[in-house]
């Protein structure tokens, strides 16, 4: 019979025997987990030797090909955002800048002709560098009014924004440098719709959401090939 002192003394025994035995329970449990891993990597490994054999078999495929053209539809074929706060000031932009341009384009004009105060204004005042006055005249005009109504119905909004902004850097260099203050604001307009672009409220996002409702069914459809046709 054992008595309790020796119970006692043999405790530290039995919890060292049990902890041995964790240890070795956990080695063997790392161990064969070590060993499903490298097997499922081997396994792995020949299904993907099997898989580009199989694919080498077909040289008119290429995965790389199909799976950047993926890709490419998964961008293009993301859900057009809606209007936003960004195109309320995408069109107040457009118009607030597109009206002093061609307030200034209508001060050149009478009818369908430029004026001669104005290519008198060109020659004695504003005196652009490597133009004509006559020229530079009429192409002031015309830039004035066509980039003023694309801006307004939002076509080729950043082309328009860059024209106009060139414009406002000639008139800041060689015409009116005093009148910065002006120059500085017109210049901050044209370059948020140079960067931001004109916003949902415009003909170019409803270009833009037409093209990505079908981005490149033609080319897709000229790269699958008629399955009669393979290794032919």
């Amino acid at each position: 019979m054992i008595s309790p002192g020796d119970s006692a003394r043999a405790r530290p025994l039995d919890c060292l025997a049990g902890r041995q035995t964790l240890r070795t329970r956990r080695h063997t449990i790392h161990a064969h987990n070590r060993a499903w891993r490298d097997d499922d990597g081997r396994t792995l490994r020949r299904r993907r030797a099997r898989s580009t054999a199989f694919v080498s078999t077909f040289p008119a495929f290429d995965p790389k090909e199909v799976y950047h053209d993926s890709q490419i539809s998964c961008i293009f074929r993301r859900r057009p955002r809606r209007a936003d706060s960004g195109s309320a000031i995408g069109l107040v932009s457009r118009f607030a800048i597109a009206d002093v341009f061609w307030r200034s384009g209508e001060t050149k004009v009478e009818g369908w002709q430029v004026t001669q105060t104005t290519i008198d204004l060109f020659r004695e005042e504003y005196r652009v560098p490597l133009l004509s006055p006559e020229v530079a005249a009429y192409m002031a005009a015309i830039q004035e009014h066509l980039f003023s109504v694309l801006l307004v119905i939002g076509l080729a909004s950043r082309l328009s924004a860059l024209g106009l902004f060139g414009m406002t850097m000639v008139i800041q260099i060689f015409v009116y440098p005093a009148n910065w203050p002006d120059h500085l604001l017109w210049s901050s307009v044209l370059l948020y719709i140079i960067a931001r672009g004109p916003g949902a409220i415009s003909l170019d996002y409803l270009i833009r959401s037409a093209f990505e409702r079908n981005p490149m069914a033609p080319a897709t459809a000229a790269r699958v090939r008629d399955p009669s046709t393979v290794g032919a």
